[in-house]
C-alpha cells in the first residue's frame, strides 16, 4: 500500500466539505449511497476524539479531506481533547491535500452603479453586527482607501493623560468630517465581477483553552499540514497607541497553558493579527516548518504580553534605570510561579515574511518573560520592525527570561525604511545563559526621513545582561552591526560585522558594571565610523580582532561628532592589544560572500570560520 493510503488508512475519523456530522466520520470519502462518511465539521470530530480517547492505545488521528472550512466561531480545544505520551491527537491534512480553516466570509451579489463604481450589500453590516477592517480578492490582500496616498502624516506630539490613543496632528492633515461619529470606511476597488471576495468575520480561529493556574492543560495535540486564513483586527473603543513589537494581540491559533503541543508544516496567510501565540504556562510545545506570510501583526510569540516589567519613576525625574529591584513594578501576567512559566518551547524551521501589514511594529518572533526556548532555523523577511525579540525587562528589575537559545535564523530586508530603533535580533533585560550564536543577518534599513534612527544587526537594548553573541554574520545595516544600550557582562566574540553605513559596532551608555567583552571578531567597512561610544568610559575589553577600512581610511575608534581616538592611542588605553589591521581577504564581501580565503590573517587571531550553509530552514527528511 503506498505510503500516502498508509497514512489515511490509519485515521480514526475523517472530515470533509463533502461530509456530514450525521455520519460516523470512519471513512474518508462517502459511500456510493451517502449514508456514511466523513464528518462535515472539525468540531464534530474533535467531540468524537473526546469519546474514543478513554481506549486508545496509540494515536489518534484526524484527517482533514482538501477544501474550505468555514469557522463561525472559534474552534476551542480544552484539556479534554488532549493526548498523552503514548495517544497523541493528531489534526492533518489527508495526504496529499489542502484542508483551509477560514474565518472569512465570501461577499457576493456585486453590482456596477455610476462611474464604474461597485458594490454589493452585506448582511449584518449595515445592522452592526458585523464590521470587518480587511478584504481579499482572489486571494489578494486589497489596501483600504488612505491618505497620504504614498508616505506617512508626522504626529506632531502626543496627549497620554488617560491611557487613550491620542495626539495632535498637524494642521491640514486630517479633517474633522473624516473623523464624524457615525462616519464610513471607504475601501475604492478595482471591478470584481466574477472574482471571489472574502472578507474575514473572525480574529481568532483555533483556541487551546487551558489554565496554569487551575493546573488544568491541553497537552499531546498536534496541528499539522493545515492552512489558517482570513482572520481579521479590531480596534478598541479609545483606539490603539503603538506598542512595541505590537505582542499585545490575538492570534489565528492562540493557546493557554498548552504543553507538548506541535503546530507542524501548516500555513498561515490574510490574518489580521498574530500566527501563532503560546501564553502563559506554555511549555515544552514545538511550531516547526510552517510558513506565515501576509501577516497584520507579526508570526509566533511565546510568553504572555501583558509581562512586562517597568522600572518606577517619578514624574519629571531622570530617565535612569535603578540597580534596586524593588524599584521595578511587573504587569499582571508576569509569571508568579512555575506553572505559569511559558519555557522549553522550540521555533525551528519556519519561513515568516511579509509581516506588520496592519501593525508596523510586530516582529517575526517574539518571546517575552519566557526561559528555555529555542529559536532556530528561521527565515524571517520583508517586517517593518525587528525579525526576532526577547526578553522584555526595561531595566535591571525582575526577570523570567534566561537560558534563550537563537540560532542559525536567516534575517534580511528587515525595517522596509518605515520605523525606528530595531534590530534584525533585539533584546532586553537580564537575560543569563542567553545566547545569539550563528545568525545570518544582513539589510537592515530603518526609517529614512531625518528623524530616523536605528537600523541595527543585533540591538543589545535597555540593560540587556549577561547575553552571549557569538558565530554571527552580520552586513549592509543602516547604523551597525552591533549596538547595546545600558548594558553589563555581555560578551561579544567571533562574529563578522560588515559594510554598516553609519557605524559598525556601537554602545550608547554605560551601566554600573563593564559593558562587555569583545573578542576575535572581523569588523570589514567602508563608510562611518568604526565604534560609535558615546561617553568616555571604557569599562569594557577589545581584543584578539581583525580590522580592515576597505576605503583605505585609518582605523580610528569613537564618534565623529564627539572626536575619533587614533589606533595607537586606543590601544595605549590598553584596548585591542593582540589585534591586527589586515585585509580579512573574503571570498566575495560585496556579494555577501564572507568565507576566508586559507591565507587570511583572521587565523591569526584565533578566529573560528563561521559555516553560513546551515542557516535557515532544514529541508524535512
Amino acid at each position: 500500500m503506498p505510503a500516502a493510503s498508509q497514512s489515511a488508512a490509519r485515521a480514526a475519523f475523517y472530515v470533509s466539505p463533502d461530509g456530514n456530522d450525521g455520519w460516523s466520520g470512519t471513512r474518508d470519502q462517502p459511500n456510493r449511497d451517502r449514508t456514511d462518511g466523513p464528518f462535515a465539521t472539525i468540531a464534530r470530530a474533535r467531540d468524537a476524539v473526546r469519546e474514543l480517547k478513554a481506549k486508545a492505545t496509540g494515536p489518534i488521528t484526524v484527517c482533514l479531506r482538501g477544501g474550505t472550512y468555514d469557522l463561525k466561531e472559534p474552534l476551542v480545544f480544552a484539556p479534554q481533547d488532549s493526548g498523552s505520551p503514548q495517544a497523541p491527537v493528531i489534526y492533518a491534512a489527508y495526504p496529499g491535500e489542502t484542508p483551509i480553516l477560514s474565518g472569512g466570509r465570501a461577499i457576493t451579489g456585486w453590482t456596477e452603479g455610476q462611474g464604474g463604481v461597485w458594490s454589493a450589500q452585506v448582511p449584518g453590516v449595515k445592522e452592526g453586527q458585523w464590521y470587518f477592517r480587511q478584504l481579499f480578492v482572489n486571494g489578494r490582500r486589497r489596501q483600504r482607501a488612505r491618505t497620504p496616498n504614498e508616505g506617512c502624516f508626522q504626529v506632531d506630539g502626543l496627549l497620554s493623560t488617560d491611557n487613550q490613543a491620542r495626539f495632535r496632528f498637524r494642521a491640514g492633515d486630517i479633517r474633522p468630517e473624516w473623523v464624524a461619529p457615525g462616519d464610513v470606511e471607504v475601501i475604492n476597488l478595482n471591478r470584481w465581477q466574477h472574482a471571489p471576495v472574502i472578507a474575514p468575520g473572525l480574529e481568532q480561529l483555533i483556541v487551546y483553552q487551558g489554565d496554569a493556574g487551575a493546573g488544568q492543560y491541553v497537552h499531546h495535540l498536534t496541528l499539522r499540514g493545515l492552512t489558517f486564513s482570513y482572520a481579521d483586527w479590531s480596534m478598541p473603543e479609545v483606539g490603539f497607541a503603538d506598542n512595541q513589537a505590537e505582542s499585545d494581540g490575538t492570534a489565528a491559533v492562540m493557546a493557554y497553558a498548552a504543553r507538548a503541543c506541535a503546530i507542524e508544516r501548516c500555513r498561515f496567510t490574510h490574518l489580521g493579527r498574530w500566527a501563532v501565540s503560546f501564553g502563559k504556562g506554555s511549555k515544552e510545545n514545538r511550531i516547526v516548518g510552517n510558513e506565515m506570510t501576509d501577516l497584520g501583526s507579526g508570526g509566533v510569540k511565546i510568553g504572555d504580553a501583558k509581562s512586562e516589567v517597568h522600572p518606577i519613576i517619578k514624574p519629571g525625574g531622570p530617565h535612569v534605570f535603578p540597580v534596586d529591584p524593588a524599584q521595578y513594578r511587573t504587569q499582571e501576567n508576569y509569571p508568579r510561579n512555575e506553572a505559569e512559566t511559558t519555557s522549553g518551547n522550540v521555533v525551528a524551521d519556519n519561513r515568516i515574511h511579509a509581516i506588520g501589514i496592519v501593525y508596523a511594529g510586530a516582529v517575526g518572533v517574539w518571546v517575552g518573560q519566557s526561559n528555555g526556548n529555542t529559536v532556530a532555523h528561521n527565515e524571517i523577511h520583508d517586517t517593518g520592525y525587528s525579525g526576532i525579540s526577547c526578553g522584555w525587562t526595561w531595566g535591571f528589575g525582575p526577570t523570567a527570561a534566561r537560558d534563550n537559545i537563537i540560532e542559525f535564523n536567516h534575517i534580511y530586508n528587515i525595517g522596509r525604511g518605515i520605523l525606528s530603533d530595531m534590530g534584525g535580533i533585539y533584546t532586553l533585560g537580564i537575560q543569563p545563559g542567553t545566547v545569539l550564536r550563528n545568525n545570518l543577518i544582513h539589510d537592515v534599513h530603518r526609517e529614512d526621513g531625518p528623524a530616523g534612527y536605528g537600523g541595527w544587526g543585533v540591538y543589545l537594548d535597555a540593560t540587556t545582561t549577561h547575553v552571549r553573541v557569538e558565530n554571527n554574520v552580520i552586513y549592509r545595516t543602516h547604523d551597525g552591526g552591533v549596538h547595546q544600550n545600558r548594558g553589563q557582562q555581555n560578551t561579544i566574540v567571533n562574529n563578522i560585522l560588515a559594510l554598516g553605513e553609519n557605524a559598525q559596532f556601537r554602545r550608547s551608555q554605560p551601566a554600573p558594571e563593564p559593558s562587555f567583552t569583545f573578542e576575535r571578531n572581523i569588523i570589514y567597512w567602508k563608510t562611518g565610523d568604526l565604534f560609535w561610544n558615546r561617553t568616555n568610559d571604557f569599562r569594557l575589553l577589545f581584543d584578539y580582532n581583525l580590522y580592515w577600512n576597505a576605503a583605505g581610511e585609518p582605523v580610528e575608534f569613537g564618534a565623529a561628532q564627539f572626536g575619533r581616538i587614533p589606533w595607537e592611542k586606543w590601544r595605549s588605553m590598553g584596548q585591542d592589544a593582540h589585534s591586527l589591521i589586515a585585509d580579512p581577504l573574503f571570498a566575495d564581501p560585496e556579494k555577501g560572500d564572507f568565507s576566508l580565503k586559507p591565507d587570511s590573517p583572521a587565523f591569526k587571531i584565533g578566529f573560528k570560520p563561521i559555516d553560513v550553509s546551515q542557516v535557515g530552514p532544514r529541508r524535512e527528511k
